[in-house]
Parts: structure tokens; C-alpha cells; sequence
């Protein structure tokens, strides 16, 4: 090989280090970055221009941790807003307010006014889909009360507000059942769909007496916003939002509590364990029949009623396995009257389980289903088990 070859080939191998070894073109440092941990919209007061409110990390107050002084006061996050004519210009002109690029890569939960949401979220969905940063694992809400508040909420148990939220969401969901899960991505999967409406958590702001120290949480998660074509149209408590999650089957460890069969003046608690749940739609003619099936299977927690054994094969066990249905057939069925009767929305996605298993029936249903949903005749139809009764296998007897 010649000297010209030699140098020719040297120099494609130079050509390919550098290709390789690029790098992101546009990359920007971590120590760089305002990274966003929540978010909150609403609209502004005075010009009725879109408001965000953002929760970020502080990293100073880190740097101080490594260095052995985090005692010296500061706040792990700190909270900052800013206005504009739309969402994005909003979210822009927080940068006039930060020394560092904002960042919403790292967003777990987005809050958003009562007014607002009220008024309309479509902007707001349409805002966060064509983002590159916000990923659909955020978990949007809804706030009663001063949103400003919410954001500054801090918590005993935990150093970050954003954090905090997103925890105490979850405990309740597990634990209670009285709020929903309704991240982004299941957000836009139910809307593109006909036939379904959408829920979102509902954040109340805890009223604080401000010269008072309280341990409380400052927000309660309970209960639900629903909505209808994009607006906010009332609120599910939540005995009607745990109703709701049956009628979807996503029940964790909800608790009821009722008369014992063997003592009227004695309570017995159940806690669930375990339960299934089904959907069948029928159409005949004009009328339309939607049939919800429940399974809950218990366990008995508590009891103050030592007279009779309240499990095995006794009139007593049966008696308990009608009440715990009973419960669950009140939650179910106060949330379909608050959704027909009063709201008129549908949350269940009654129609859209009529457009998958009935196509042909949906067609001539879509254009009137608003008009149809109050109307349809939903029959609930649970089985209660109370097949466990912790690690007694009969009440305590004090003799």
C-alpha cells in the first residue's frame, strides 16, 4: 500500500472517531437544570392569563446535606409562578424567576384549579401531549381550595411536598379506595375512545390555623372531579368514588364496618382482600341493560360480638355475607345515581363497552348517548365471601 492510500485510509479512520464519538448535540448538565417536581395550573386574577405554578428541588439544600449542615433550615423544595397568555408562554417566563433551565422531565403530580378545570382542560391536555419533557406517568388532580397552597404544603414525614402528594395518593387508593388512578396515559387512552369519560384525584386544601403547629397533612386526597367532554362537572365523595372503583375492578383493602348477625348493638369490621368484577351490556329495542357483577371476598379485623362464631357454615355467616354485599351494593349504587342523575356523565364507560362488544348496536346509540346514559337500567349484582377471620378462629371470652 502506497504512502496515498495510507494517508487516504488514516484519515477516514480520523472521519469515524469523530462520527462515533459525538456525543448529544445538545445536551445540558444536570447542575444546569431546575428540575420540576410538581406542577399547578389555574387562571390569573387580575388579566384571566394562564398561571403555573411549579415545585422544584432544591439543590442547595442538598449540597448542604453532604456537608453536613442540614440542620441550617432550609427547604428541600421551593415554589415558584408565573403567568401568560397560554400554558407554554407561562411555563417560559418562569425562566425570567430561575437561574437554571426549567426542567418538567422529572413531574410526578400536576394540579390543577377548580375553576379551571371547570372551565375546561383541553388546553391543558393539548399543552402536556405535545410537550417533549412531561412523560404520561404524571398523575394530574384536582384542587378545592387555594392551589397556591397546595404547592406550599410541607409535610412532617417527608422533605418534598411533590414526593409527599404522590405517596399519600397511593396509601389512599390502596387503603381506601376513595380516590382514583387516573395517570396521563390513561387520560388520553380514554378520551380518544367514544363512549367513556374521565375521573381525576380531588386534592382538598386542610383549613390551618396559621399561628397553630399541626402534624396533620395539609391536603386530603379523597374523593373524585368528573368530568364531561373536558369540564369539570361536580364532585364524587367517597363512597361514591370507592363505588366507582368497583364497578371498574381496581379495589385493594377497602374496610366496612356493619351490625353483627349475632348482636344488633355490635359492630364486626371487614376489610377486603380480594375481589373480581365484570361488565355485560344487552340491548333490546330502545332499552338498554348494563349488568355490574361483584365478587368480595373478607376477613373479619374487629368484632365486639363474642356470642357466635362469625365464620364457618352458620345461619351467622351467612347473615354476614349478605351485609358485607349490601355495603358493597350502596357504594356502587350511590355512585351511579350520582353520576345519572345529578352529573350525567359517563364515567364507567358504559358506552364503550357497548361500542366493543355491540358494535352494531352503537352505531344507532353514539349520537344520543348523552341523552341515553341517564336512562339505562344498570342491574348490581354482588357476592359477598367473609371467608377469613384473622388469626382467631373465635372472639376473645373474658371470663
Amino acid at each position: 500500500m502506497g504512502l496515498f492510500q495510507k494517508s487516504v485510509l488514516l484519515i477516514m479512520v480520523l472521519l469515524l472517531f469523530f462520527f462515533v464519538n459525538t456525543g448529544c448535540w445538545n445536551r445540558v448538565e444536570p447542575e444546569e437544570l431546575t428540575l420540576v417536581l410538581m406542577m399547578g395550573f389555574e387562571r390569573e386574577e387580575e388579566k384571566g392569563d394562564m398561571k403555573v405554578t411549579v415545585q422544584a428541588a432544591n439543590p442547595m439544600q442538598r449540597v448542604g446535606e453532604e456537608e453536613g449542615g442540614s440542620n441550617s433550615g432550609e427547604k428541600s423544595f421551593w415554589v415558584v409562578s408565573a403567568a401568560g397568555p397560554t400554558l407554554h408562554a407561562a411555563l417560559k417566563n418562569l425562566n425570567k424567576k430561575s437561574t437554571r433551565e426549567i426542567n418538567l422531565t422529572h413531574v410526578q403530580t400536576l394540579l390543577i384549579s377548580e375553576e379551571m378545570a371547570r372551565e375546561g382542560i383541553e388546553p391543558l391536555l393539548d399543552f402536556l401531549q405535545r410537550g417533549r419533557e412531561p412523560r404520561f406517568i404524571i398523575q394530574p388532580m384536582v384542587v378545592e381550595g387555594d392551589l397556591a397552597r397546595a404547592m406550599e404544603g410541607e409535610y412532617e414525614a417527608e422533605d418534598i411536598g411533590a414526593r409527599a402528594l404522590a405517596r399519600q395518593h397511593q396509601v389512599v387508593l390502596k387503603e381506601l379506595a376513595a380516590t382514583v388512578d387516573y395517570p396521563l396515559r390513561i387520560v388520553f387512552n380514554r378520551l380518544s375512545q367514544p363512549g367513556c369519560e374521565i375521573l381525576f384525584p380531588r386534592v382538598k386544601v386542610m383549613e390551618i390555623e396559621e399561628d397553630e403547629m399541626s402534624r396533620e397533612s395539609p391536603l386530603e386526597v379523597e374523593g373524585a372531579a368528573a368530568f364531561h367532554k373536558g369540564q369539570m362537572v361536580g364532585w364524587l365523595n367517597d363512597q361514591e368514588t370507592r363505588g366507582y372503583n368497583w364497578v371498574i375492578n381496581d379495589i385493594n383493602r377497602p374496610v366496612y364496618i356493619f351490625e353483627s348477625p349475632a348482636s344488633p348493638d355490635k359492630e364486626v369490621t371487614v376489610e377486603i382482600f380480594q375481589s373480581s368484577s365484570s361488565l355485560e351490556a344487552r340491548v333490546q329495542g330502545e332499552e338498554i341493560f348494563i349488568k355490574v357483577s361483584v365478587i368480595a371476598e373478607g376477613r373479619i379485623q374487629e368484632t365486639t360480638s363474642p356470642e357466635e362464631r362469625l365464620t364457618g357454615e352458620t345461619g351467622t355467616a351467612d347473615a354476614l355475607n349478605r351485609r358485607l354485599a349490601q355495603a358493597v351494593r350502596n357504594d356502587i349504587q350511590a355512585a351511579l345515581e350520582k353520576t345519572q342523575q345529578d352529573l350525567k356523565t359517563d364515567i364507567f364507560g358504559f358506552g364503550n363497552l357497548i361500542y366493543r362488544t355491540l358494535p352494531r348496536e352503537w352505531g344507532g346509540l353514539e349520537d344520543r348517548w348523552e341523552d341515553i346514559y341517564p336512562e339505562i337500567q344498570v342491574e348490581v349484582e354482588v357476592k359477598g365471601d367473609v371467608r377469613r377471620s384473622g388469626l382467631v378462629k373465635d372472639p376473645l371470652e373474658i371470663r
